[in-house]
């Protein structure tokens, strides 16, 4: 008998994109790039995954966040 349990990752992948019209709107099209990155919380999961942290640090961290 196989007594191993097996787990299945699921990985949900987001897609930000911001279409540009004409090439004078690049700095605009990067503002609402910058903000829907910030709003999605893109930024904060890179900042989290940058380093391995334990789980015990990760709720520990969570709580702190509250």
């Amino acid at each position: 008998l196989n007594y191993q349990k097996r787990y299945e990752k699921v990985v949900i992948l987001r897609m930000i994109e911001v279409k540009v019209m004409d090439s004078h709107n690049f700095e605009k099209a990067m503002r609402i790039f910058k903000k829907a990155c910030q709003k999605d919380g893109f930024m904060m999961e890179l900042k989290e995954r940058r380093f391995y942290a334990k789980p015990s640090e990760k709720k520990r961290f969570k709580g702190k966040k509250r």
